[in-house]
């Protein structure tokens, strides 16, 4: 069975990060989509402007399909597609190094960078 979560960590609005719904998560990612010009033009404040500037708008609202060793990620706001693969431990780093070939692979998808 094929798992698929929905999670949100706004940054722009004032909401709480949250597991939520796939029409949720649509009307965040909008949201979020028309506040960032805000803050990017410093109305909110130089310091908001420059988190603005350095964020961005990706891994606010993410589409995650749970695999058996990895998370399958959509970002809903920039399209990103990418492997986030699960946490091993006692995992060395050559092994981890093959392991992140092999989902990269797998799915044909870039892993995320950690």
């Amino acid at each position: 069975m094929l798992t698929i979560y929905h999670n949100v960590a706004p940054r722009y609005t004032p909401c709480s990060p949250a597991s939520v719904s796939g029409e949720i998560a649509l009307r965040v990612a909008a949201e979020e989509r028309d506040a960032f010009p805000h803050y990017l033009d410093g109305l909110c404040g130089e310091r908001e402007q420059q988190r603005a500037q350095t964020l961005g708008l990706g891994g606010i609202v993410e589409e995650r399909w749970e695999r058996a060793d990895c998370w399958i990620v959509t970002d809903l706001i920039t399209g990103a597609r990418f492997v986030r693969p699960f946490r091993k431990d006692g995992e060395t780093r050559e092994q981890r190094i093959v392991r992140l070939g092999r989902l990269e692979t797998k799915y044909g998808l870039p892993v995320e960078a950690s």
